[in-house]
């Protein structure tokens, strides 16, 4: 619970917080304020309204959990930068903070504030991090097999790797300007990584997703 203690009124009654990389770095993104009434996002100063379908009422607090700044209706794809001295940020439905009569310099508290459990996420990305290595060996074993004469299939091979081939080149010329054949080594390692990577962000859109579809009321289902 999120209370006023300026003007003994109840902000939030069923608040959650962020207090895990995930659950910080999705915020509101593609979810509504179902089940749960804010989001507190402690050690806090600044937050984003990126790929968000709708605005979002922002309060911005001190170290003494008091308003410093308030945004009613923060709109999508905007950067908000809290004031000086600004600790921490409460998401809100849009229009909460006026018509619960919040002001600046009003006293916060919360108490039971339920933390989200990032389990269903986590599993997900790793999963698409094992998926992508996979993938990553997949390929090479693919490109193994393509006939000398496969020149096309090399090529597309070639386009769709861009990626790894410049990160090759910029850790060859960094480490080793004038050697080109050492940066052979860093082949294999950029391979997997490159996919690992890819793999661990679909894993982390499939979560999103999936939490999206079943509407939680605030959980990562897991």
């Amino acid at each position: 619970m999120v209370r006023n203690l300026t003007r003994q009124t109840v902000v939030a009654q069923r608040p959650v917080i962020a207090s895990n990389p995930f659950a910080r770095m999705r915020g509101m993104i593609a979810r509504r304020f179902d089940g749960f009434d804010a989001m507190v996002f402690p050690q806090c100063h600044s937050v984003h309204t990126w790929f968000m379908t709708r605005p979002i009422g922002l309060l911005f607090l001190d170290r003494e959990n008091r308003v410093l700044r308030i945004a009613a209706a923060a709109r999508p794809w905007r950067i908000w930068l809290g004031p000086p001295g600004a600790c921490s940020v409460i998401e809100l439905p849009p229009g909460a903070a006026t018509e619960l009569l919040v002001q600046k310099g009003d006293q916060l508290e919360w108490m039971n504030v339920f933390d989200e459990k990032p389990a269903m996420q986590i599993r997900l990305i790793f999963a698409g991090f094992i998926a992508g290595c996979f993938m990553a060996g997949a390929t090479l074993v693919l490109l193994s097999l393509l006939p000398q004469e496969a020149e096309s299939a090399r090529r597309i091979y070639g386009l769709f790797h861009w990626p790894e081939i410049q990160i090759v080149g910029l850790l060859t010329k960094l480490f080793h300007p004038h050697n080109a054949d050492q940066g052979l080594r860093f082949i294999l390692p950029v391979h997997f990584a490159y996919w690992g990577l890819a793999g661990s962000m679909v894993g982390w859109i499939a979560g999103i997703i999936n939490h999206w579809m079943r509407k939680g009321s605030g959980r990562w289902l897991g």
